[in-house]
């Protein structure tokens, strides 16, 4: 059968049509797969990065906080290195030491929840351990003893343990007042609130029968952390006294305004216990023949550590702001006419109170700014007013 032109034109032209149609369609495909492996290689999420370590690295056996307030090249970094470098192992482990505060009035108990925050926040692996009069679980607002900072401080204390990880601790006194004259706890619970010898009937010798933990760290209020790591330190050197005082107190100053690195011991607590009286500087008098040089931190001295604020009232020049905050690792607010960093001062005390120097009045009021803010954002407290103190 012969075809005619017509035909084979047809026949060529659909030929011509699927060969270019077929060429059209396979390009779309290679160009759709292509698109394809792209976005799949662009959404796949990059493989973990390979650390390459030393043979002989190991990890630490801890977290450690981190170098606040050092910066590298400074003495404090080098000290913190150090201390990473001799191996930074408590005896017994983290789980068996502590930061403690001793709350003995409930205007420092935001103080304390202030000072575990920071700890927190910078990750110190120490335990945290809260003491606080048994009375206050006690008090009732039916006897009409529990004011309103008493139950401030009962509220601040469920939020320390279940925000920070607090241990809370309740200790009842261990010489109770009456007339001056040391006697058992048979007194009204009214009467225990007005007692107002609080450091007596909780003296820090007590801080010796915590003989669960093998060592504690006590800050005295009102202060702030700045560098836990430098304090973490003095849980992993060796201690050859029960009781190392840090920042040990002046002659005219009480055993309140120390600070204290204690091992507990329940046979000392006895003996400091049945030689104590009710007179306040007998304790203050026993701490300091019992606490003699600080211990050494590993890789420097450990004198700057502790601060307070009234040490900045030097001689213009004599004031160096760089060593302060390269080796400060904890600042203590004591100031002559300032009852504390929680009470609302008036604009002429403050004048009086802030240091010369300019460098020294800047960090001052920086602290005491800070200490405000933190107050606030802590605790959602305010400034106590300056003519109701609490002591």
């Amino acid at each position: 059968m012969l075809l005619t032109s017509g035909q084979i034109s047809m026949t060529i032209s659909s030929c011509v049509v699927f060969v270019f149609t077929s060429l059209l369609f396979l390009s779309g495909y290679v160009l759709q797969q292509q698109t394809v492996r792209s976005l799949q290689a662009a959404l796949k999420p990059p493989p973990p990065p390979v650390n390459s370590l030393p043979e002989d690295a190991e990890p630490s056996a801890a977290p450690v906080a981190r170098p606040f307030g050092s910066p590298l090249g400074s003495s404090g970094h080098a000290a913190y290195e150090a201390g990473l470098g001799s191996g930074g192992k408590v005896p017994g482990g983290w789980n068996k030491v502590a930061y403690v505060q001793l709350l003995r009035h409930p205007v420092h108990t935001c103080n304390a929840v202030m000072l575990f925050a920071d700890l927190a926040k910078q990750n110190s692996p120490a335990k945290r351990v809260l003491l606080y009069p048994r009375l206050w679980d006690h008090a009732v607002p039916s006897q009409n003893v529990m004011t309103a900072s008493h139950d401030t401080s009962v509220r601040l204390l469920q939020m320390a343990a279940q925000k920070y990880g607090v241990s809370l601790l309740p200790i009842d006194p261990v010489i109770e007042l009456d007339g001056g004259n040391r006697k058992a706890p048979n007194d009204s619970i009214r009467a225990k609130f007005e007692t107002d010898n609080f450091d007596v009937a909780y003296p820090v010798t007590g801080l010796l029968s915590i003989t669960t933990l093998d060592r504690v760290l006590y800050l005295p209020p009102s202060g702030m952390m700045l560098n836990s790591s430098k304090l973490d330190d003095l849980f992993t050197v060796p201690m050859y006294r029960t009781i190392e005082a840090i920042a040990g107190p002046s002659e005219e100053k009480t055993h309140a305004s120390s600070s204290f690195l204690i091992n507990p011991s329940m046979h000392v607590y006895r003996e400091a216990i049945a030689s104590l009286s009710t007179d306040a500087t007998y304790e203050a008098s026993w701490l300091r023949n019992l606490t003699q040089q600080p211990p050494t931190t590993p890789g420097s001295d450990i004198s700057g550590m502790i601060t307070k604020t009234s040490d900045f009232a030097v001689e213009d020049g004599g004031f160096n702001l760089d060593d302060v905050l390269d080796n400060a690792a904890y600042v203590q607010f004591s100031d002559l006419l300032i009852p504390g960093p929680e009470y609302d001062i008036s604009r002429e005390i403050l004048t009086q109170s802030r240091p010369q120097n300019g460098e020294a009045r800047r960090l001052w009021n920086a602290l005491y700014e800070r200490y405000r803010s933190l107050r606030m954002d802590v605790c959602g407290l305010d400034l106590e007013p300056p003519f109701r103190p609490e002591k």
